[in-house]
């Protein structure tokens, strides 16, 4: 069974800017142009961008056993995934916000090992701690279900 998760790179990157804009305001208070120094911009996208994309290695990494593979096209980012039979679709939904969890967790990381050091350990683990419960929700199968045996009529033959 295939399945493909689309992740909005809008949302990722959004989420990024989001969350770099607040650790620098709060630092701006100790640390003199933090928010400057700390805050991403429309300019570093690039490096956010390459920051994805070598999650996506990590991703390939992790996740060998279900022949993943992404691709970023059209402003979103697809991943696939084979899937056994028995893998419970339901959890779609959970993985795909795990999986944008993690993008973000990773490029903010990899931002923060470059402007804000302190903080840049935290991001990692945190998206590795992503990427371990993504581990958890594939795992996930369907109950089997027993199919009730078709009744088979014999005639009784009577041998004199």
């Amino acid at each position: 069974m295939d399945i493909r998760i689309d992740i909005s790179m809008d949302d990722i990157m959004s989420a990024v800017h989001e969350r770099t804009a607040y650790v620098g305001s709060k630092m701006s208070g100790q640390m003199p142009g933090a928010y400057e120094r700390i805050a991403t911009t429309y300019a570093d996208e690039k490096f956010l961008v390459r920051a994805i994309k070598e999650g996506c290695s990590v991703l390939y990494d992790v996740m060998y056993r279900y022949m993943p593979s992404a691709i970023a096209q059209d402003g979103k980012l697809s991943v696939y995934l084979l899937m056994p039979d028995s893998y419970n679709g339901g959890a779609n939904a959970a993985v795909r916000d795990k999986l944008q969890q993690f993008f973000v967790s990773y490029a903010v990381g990899a931002w923060f090992s470059v402007t804000y050091k302190v903080d840049a350990d935290a991001y990692k683990s945190a998206a590795a701690s992503e990427l371990a419960g993504i581990r958890v929700l594939l795992a996930e199968r369907k109950h089997p279900t027993r199919v009730k045996p078709v009744e088979v009529r014999r005639e009784t033959t009577r041998y004199e």
